[in-house]
């Protein structure tokens, strides 16, 4: 279904009084957290324990993943999906509270598959003793793949 044909069947629906008004400061509460921990851990890692540059790198290629999903389960629990590139505020606010819910919870089950993929990735790297560049990149392979895979969830599928 074309995203023109999506906006048309949309706007034929009836506005949404009840959906909250657009705010992005939750997203920039998350955005905030997640820089804030990374620097905490890193410090922490860094100055506490003996772990090597290496592993800190591999510790935090996981929690970014993890992070990721956090944010799409906030998504999902918010109903905030025009956080997300695809859909708007307007088209948001006439989709049903189920059909925002359904879009939000395909998008967070492709962050959980990505967080997973970068867990069994990270345990893997531990055990052959990967380069952080490596490390890095197949990250960024697989969100990436998970990014790119969220473009196909239909909004609204009859």
């Amino acid at each position: 279904m074309s995203r023109k044909l999506v906006k048309n069947k949309i706007k034929k629906r009836t506005y949404d009084t009840t959906y909250a008004k657009k705010s992005h400061s939750l997203f920039f509460i998350w955005l905030a957290c997640f820089f804030i921990s990374m620097m905490a851990f890193c410090l922490i890692a860094d100055v506490y324990t003996s772990m090597s540059n290496e592993m800190i790198t591999k510790v935090m290629l996981l929690l970014t993943a993890l992070a990721i999903v956090i944010l799409f389960y906030i998504i999902y629990r918010t109903e905030k999906i025009y956080w997300l590139n695809r859909i708007s505020y307007d088209e948001a606010v006439y989709m049903t509270r189920e059909e925002r819910k359904r879009y939000a919870l395909l998008q967070l089950q492709r962050a959980i598959y990505a967080f997973f993929a970068t867990m069994v990735y990270t345990v893997m790297g531990i055990y052959l003793h990967t380069p952080s560049l490596l490390d890095s990149i197949a990250v960024a392979i697989i969100l990436g793949i998970m990014a790119f895979s969220s473009t196909n969830v239909k909004v609204i599928e009859k």
